[in-house]
């Protein structure tokens, strides 16, 4: 619905390629979206369709993207709080400094690098200090030999 918002002309192919989609998975998911009354949909020329939200679609879309940034947050909340445990638990260590790989490009870790800098805890780039890494969407420390 977040692409057809931004363009109601479109071709499904360029759809798909921009969605990186399957075009029948294109094709099923705009059949959904109409038979739901999110959509509707008038050809355009023989490949071509305007695809514009319904009343109906944009509430969808606004309640959709209100779920996405309830989880958000509530992730966000989360990463902080179990960051906070672990920092203490370094600290409680004796430690003052945190490894975090700063070549790693994850939204999680950012987090724990700004809880880091909240807490006073120095984030150095060698090793041989307790390290702070991401698996999915948990997060855990790992202890120098």
């Amino acid at each position: 619905m977040e692409a057809l918002a931004q363009e109601s002309e479109v071709k499904q192919a360029e759809l798909a390629s921009r969605l990186n989609l399957a075009v029948g998975t294109v094709n099923w998911l705009l059949k959904r979206l109409s038979s739901k009354g999110y959509i509707k949909t008038k050809r355009i020329s023989k490949w071509q369709w305007r695809y514009i939200l319904t009343p109906r679609g944009f509430a969808e879309k606004s309640r959709l993207t209100k779920r996405y940034v309830q989880i958000s947050m509530q992730l966000y909340s989360d990463t902080r709080q179990r960051a906070k445990e672990l920092l203490s638990q370094v600290r409680e260590n004796g430690y003052t400094s945190i490894y975090i790989d700063q070549t790693k490009d994850n939204e999680l870790l950012d987090v724990c690098r700004l809880t880091c800098l909240e807490h006073g805890l120095d984030i150095k780039d060698t090793q041989g200090i307790p390290e702070i890494k991401v698996s999915g969407r948990e997060i855990y420390l790992t202890w120098p030999d």
